[in-house]
């Protein structure tokens, strides 16, 4: 019973202390708000989201590989620390130009937070519960996303934009002070005593790739979806601030059902696995989502609720399935002692999408915006083109993907291995 409660507690801090990740969310929402308060452009805003995920994507496997040797929740803790200056940093920040260095901060407190948060889960419970513990942990951090948008725009409200920062801090602090009690040190030393030849994180993933053909195309298909899932959190608060009139509580209210539905479908997840192979579930769930994405290029300002939410929620859903299926893929192609690297790799090629993705979809955004009123706003005309293509454009690519890996043997549709 003492053993299932410090499952539980440990689940539990591990999870608050990874929201450092999925509560950037919140951020979106305030774009529009940073955007009027530091006179910038459309395409300006991006260097926020871009400054945090390059020091998060480009830290997150060294991290993790780190972890691997020295213990989890030693750099666990060490990003804790990091996240709470970080945020604060953030939120004083007086002009853009400190606002991004406190981002770039706030992204290498993420990398080391984030980078062994997975792995210290899957230490928690026995390995024949690897992709139930996955999932709780996935829908976990759907749920820190799902809270963050409606937290955003409740935050912006009261505070202006910096509320987006200054609401993680207690969070941050509280998840640090509690792992005291969580008795996890054991499995720290379990991790210091393996001592595997291949200590860094390329050398593990160039093995593994050399040893299973379809390892690339797996994690190449986590980048495809991510960077085509990112035009939601991107465009989305835009058009309803800016074409619909909402409020920021309003439009965090409304990215907040996409994220509940990943994580409906990260609870879902491990009984979709249990019916049928892995391989399969991320196949279709990857569908589905690229799918749905592609639905919201039917949006207008008569566009009904349920058109907009239906639109968020199969997205969401289908992406809280996919990403579960993809972490167990990756997890089960690693070896044990390489936990820190499989849990940071999951994360690296979905920061990988989103970076790539505010770099191109703003770009192609702003390259169908002919017309401008003369206070600098888009007309509601050009914005309504833009958003339109980047839409259809954006799923195009992932579904292009998907059917050209349909073609590559054993990658989807994996047959039983010959007796």
């Amino acid at each position: 019973m003492n053993s299932n409660r410090n499952h539980a507690l440990g689940m539990a801090v591990i999870c608050l202390g990874a929201s450092i990740a999925p509560l950037d969310f919140s951020v979106n929402i305030a774009f529009p708000a940073m955007t009027q308060a530091f006179s910038l452009d459309t395409q300006g805003i991006r260097w926020v989201a871009i400054c945090y995920m390059l020091s998060y994507g480009g830290l997150m496997l060294l991290f993790g590989s780190i972890g691997d040797r020295v213990g989890h929740l030693k750099i666990f803790r060490w990003g804790l620390m990091l996240g709470a200056l970080a945020f604060l940093l953030c939120a004083v920040a007086p002009s853009f130009r400190l606002l991004l260095v406190g981002r770039v901060i706030q992204g290498v407190a993420t990398a080391l937070t984030v980078s062994c948060a997975p792995a210290l889960v899957l230490r928690l419970f026995a390995d024949h519960r690897r992709t139930w513990a996955l999932s709780r942990f996935g829908a976990y951090f759907a749920l820190a996303a799902a809270i963050a948008p409606v937290m955003g725009g409740l935050m912006t409200g009261l505070m202006g934009w910096p509320g987006v920062y200054w609401f993680r801090i207690p969070l941050i602090v509280f998840a640090w002070f509690s792992l005291r009690y969580v008795n996890l040190s054991e499995h720290d030393d379990e991790t210091r005593q393996r001592h595997d030849v291949n200590f860094s994180a390329w050398s593990v993933l160039s093995q593994v790739a050399s040893q299973n053909n379809n390892f690339l195309w797996i994690n190449i298909s986590s980048f495809v979806v991510q960077w085509s899932v990112f035009t939601v959190p991107l465009l989305v608060p835009y058009f309803c601030v800016q074409q619909l009139g909402w409020t920021y509580l309003q439009c965090g209210l409304l990215l907040g059902l996409w994220a509940s539905g990943t994580v409906a479908g990260s609870f879902l997840a491990p009984r979709f696995t249990q019916a049928t192979k892995v391989e399969l579930v991320a196949y279709l769930s990857a569908w589905i989502t690229s799918l749905s994405v592609c639905s919201i290029a039917l949006w207008s300002q008569d566009a009904s609720i349920l058109l907009i939410g239906g639109s968020l929620l199969s997205c969401g859903l289908g992406l809280g399935v996919y990403q579960v299926a993809y972490a167990d893929l990756v997890v089960a192609a690693l070896p044990r002692s390489s936990r820190g690297v499989a849990g940071s790799l999951t994360q690296v090629t979905r920061t990988i999408g989103v970076i790539v993705g505010a770099f191109t979809w703003l770009w192609i955004f702003s390259q169908l915006l002919p017309e401008t009123k003369s206070d600098g706003h888009d007309s509601p005309q050009a914005f309504m083109l833009g958003f339109r293509a980047v839409f259809l454009i954006s799923p195009a690519f992932a579904v292009a993907f998907l059917a050209i890996s349909a073609l590559k043997p054993g990658l989807w549709f994996k047959e039983e291995a010959a007796s």
